[in-house]
């Protein structure tokens, strides 16, 4: 699972570190969507070091510790049987 966080000049440096690990570890990242609507797809990039990413780019990392996810109990799809966690 992966969140879309958008880069900013505050985790431009967290964002590439997530970029240079790729999508194969975790913590890492899987796609860069640009400013621009291009998505760049981290798993079949030869070398991840060359790809640039400035603010306003969106990053879509893994979970990590913190993040809130909601959870819908099945089968019901009543709004009273979402969890959060």
């Amino acid at each position: 699972m992966t969140v879309p966080e958008t880069v900013t000049i505050h985790n431009v440096d967290e964002m590439r570190q997530l970029v240079l690990i790729g999508p194969d570890k975790t913590p890492g990242a899987k796609y860069i969507q640009r400013t621009d609507g291009r998505l760049i797809d981290l798993s079949v990039l030869k070398n991840r070091s060359d790809c640039h990413i400035e603010p306003g780019y969106i990053v879509e990392r893994h979970l990590k510790d913190g993040d809130y996810v909601l959870f819908n109990r099945q089968p019901s799809l009543h709004k009273m049987s979402t969890m959060g966690h």
